[in-house]
């Protein structure tokens, strides 16, 4: 089945300018969802979808989606982080829900924790946390972006990944979720040009879990209702990281997805977002 992507917004902020999706009712809590590694806002179409009463936000991360960030611009966690802080500050939104899946999530737990002020629920996804970022498959990845830039921004070595058994698939627990033309949709911004490419390339030589072993000891200060979601089945990131996250982030509960795999958003959106706005609207 042919999908139609939506379409993205755009958010000129000085040298910046920023994708993103918006959905629901403008009127609703502010939710803001963050992607991971490799994918970027359309990750959460369909879990913002099933969520029409909440204003969702969801901008692509620099690097990764159709955000496009100067050619020097710095991609690691803590730039992301101020790059989010600064589009919350543009769309005018003083206080939201943050949902971060993988990467996403590492982002989310530094906005936790230097604007704790903005955030009112944390909510993480299979996400990155402590030293547990990059993980090993990524690291490879970014010792070939490194040392072979070229090798690493060749179209044909990253379609060929991308597209194989090791690439996106693996992070489904049912492979036939990734679709030929959800796959292209993923595929799209890392590959589509030279300068996406090598922007790519960047993000990779970027990932360092540096910020996150930084605000570990701060988590368990945080003062703000949090959920832990994780796939049952995630091949990236093991659950003991959402139990330790969990233990360490007060007020906190761990929900297992059953049958699911890494991307939960793509793979259960309808259980994640009945999980979100359960957790954001208790009865």
């Amino acid at each position: 089945m042919q999908i139609n992507p939506p379409i993205k917004k755009h958010l000129g902020m000085g040298k910046i300018s920023i994708a993103y999706l918006e959905t629901g009712d403008p009127a609703g809590m502010p939710v803001l969802f963050l992607h991971g590694y490799p994918n970027h806002s359309f990750l959460w179409r369909n879990v913002m979808k099933g969520m029409p009463a909440f204003h969702c936000l969801a901008p692509d991360l620099m690097g990764l989606g159709d955000t496009e960030p100067p050619p020097d611009a710095d991609l690691s966690l803590e730039s992301q982080a101020k790059m989010v802080k600064g589009f919350l500050e543009a769309m005018k939104i003083k206080r939201a829900a943050l949902v971060g899946h993988d990467h996403g999530g590492g982002v989310a737990q530094i906005l936790a924790v230097t604007g704790p002020e903005k955030v009112s629920h944390l909510i993480l996804v299979d996400s990155v946390g402590y030293d547990a970022w990059p993980v090993v498959r990524v690291r490879a990845r970014a010792w070939i972006a490194r040392l072979l830039p070229r090798v690493s921004s060749s179209s044909f070595f990253m379609e060929r990944f991308w597209r194989s058994r090791f690439g996106l698939s693996q992070a489904v627990n049912n492979p036939s979720v990734m679709t030929p033309d959800i796959l292209e949709e993923y595929i799209r911004p890392l590959t589509s040009s030279p300068e996406r490419r090598e922007r790519f390339r960047r993000y990779l030589v970027s990932c360092s879990s540096k910020a996150t072993n930084e605000i570990a000891e701060k988590l368990r200060s945080l003062s703000l209702p949090a959920m832990v979601v994780w796939g049952e089945h995630d091949r990236f990131l093991p659950i003991s990281i959402g139990q330790l996250l969990c233990q360490d982030i007060p007020a906190c509960r761990l929900e297992i997805v059953q049958g699911c795999g890494h991307l939960v958003p793509e793979e259960m959106p309808e259980a994640l977002a009945a999980l979100i706005c359960g957790f954001l609207s208790p009865s």
